[in-house]
């Protein structure tokens, strides 16, 4: 086993600037941040146009609401862990996190289903157009995020993700608890905009 070597000192000044990696994050859920405030925009207009559509939101999205918060908390720990050097939990926790993540896009081909059950499709009706639209879209910001974390966890085996490294970590976990507030947030907004 590989040691880490982090007790070296350098007397570098650190700097007030955001590392531009981590910049470049930060405008991705920007940009993203806008695509979903045009399409929830977008959705109360179909809901004024959708005649009164009667359906009941999935159930399944109330359990990829509690798998997500679960994560972000897996998410957090593996930051800390990466901060104190604790490798080996770092590791599991980001692998509980990939794991949280399959899990919520599970439950969101079951949260699919039960929308088709109610014959709820995405052409047909404006309105339920722009549930699977937000729903799915969702979706590959979370599988962007599963990547994320597959590629963190493989710098973590090799000993690239420590206290004296942290930029990944940093970068993976801003993005992570992003969609877990962004599905929050949609969650919230179509349970009380239905």
């Amino acid at each position: 086993m590989q040691d880490l070597d982090l007790n070296t000192s350098t007397n570098t000044k650190k700097s007030n600037a955001i590392d531009p990696q981590v910049f470049i994050v930060w405008l991705a859920i920007i940009s993203s941040f806008m695509m979903f405030g045009a399409w929830t925009s977008a959705y109360i207009v179909a809901k004024g146009d959708s005649n009164g559509l009667d359906f009941s939101l999935p159930t399944y999205f109330q359990s990829s609401t509690v798998v997500i918060l679960l994560s972000s908390i897996t998410m957090h720990l593996a930051y800390h862990w990466a901060k104190t050097n604790e490798i080996t939990r770092l590791r599991w926790a980001l692998v509980a996190t990939f794991s949280l993540g399959f899990a919520f896009l599970g439950l969101q081909i079951g949260a699919f289903s039960q929308l088709t059950s109610q014959e709820i499709y995405f052409v047909g009706n404006s309105l339920g157009k722009y549930i699977y639209l937000l729903a799915g879209m969702h979706a590959t910001h979370i599988i962007a995020g599963i990547i994320f974390l597959f590629v963190t966890f493989v710098a973590a085996i090799r000993f690239k993700v420590h206290s004296k490294s942290l930029r990944l970590i940093t970068m993976c976990s801003i993005f992570w608890h992003f969609v877990d507030a962004l599905w929050i947030f949609l969650y919230f907004f179509m349970l009380y905009n239905k």
